[in-house]
């Protein structure tokens, strides 16, 4: 089973080789540092390797006969591990957030008298810095995307034809 990746886009590229010879040059590509992935048939998926957003850019693409040669279809997008994990992390921060603004309003109404609390702005901190987090992971994320795409684009002696967003 082959996970289909989260918040990306649809490249096609065109290319003059045969079917098979892509299938080929595909499959050597994805065997070079720092892609990782594999090729089943004429699909394949494939994923960055480098540096703290190796699982961030995450694609499924496949191969089929066009005119003049083939077309390469490739979905780049967030593999669906890390998708999760920044659901939960988001859901854990947001869960203390709420505590330590809860905490804040009780003690401010008088019912937890230690005096000034710095929990409410604890929650803030960690909310501002998993934000920084999940934009510099996509910003990564963003570079190793076009490293795939272009790679591809290299192996198969590809012109772009056609890039389509999706969700």
């Amino acid at each position: 089973m082959r996970l289909r990746p989260y918040f990306g886009h649809t490249s096609w590229l065109q290319s003059p080789l045969s079917k098979d010879a892509a299938i080929a040059k595909i499959a050597s590509m994805i065997g070079q540092p720092p892609l990782r992935g594999e090729v089943d048939g004429s699909s394949f998926w494939v994923r960055g390797g480098s540096g703290l957003g190796g699982l961030y850019p995450f694609g499924t693409g496949d191969v089929e006969v066009g005119t003049g040669g083939t077309r390469v279809r490739i979905f780049l997008g967030i593999h669906p591990v890390i998708y999760a994990l920044e659901a939960l992390v988001a859901m854990l921060v947001a869960l203390w957030t709420a505590s330590a603004i809860m905490a804040g309003l009780l003690h401010q109404a008088g019912i937890l008298p230690n005096g000034v609390s710095w929990r409410p702005y604890a929650g803030l901190a960690a909310l501002v810095l998993v934000a920084l987090l999940v934009i510099q992971g996509h910003r990564l994320a963003n570079r190793e995307k076009a490293i795939i795409l272009d790679r591809l684009r290299t192996a198969t002696d590809a012109g772009l034809q056609a890039t389509s967003s999706e969700s």
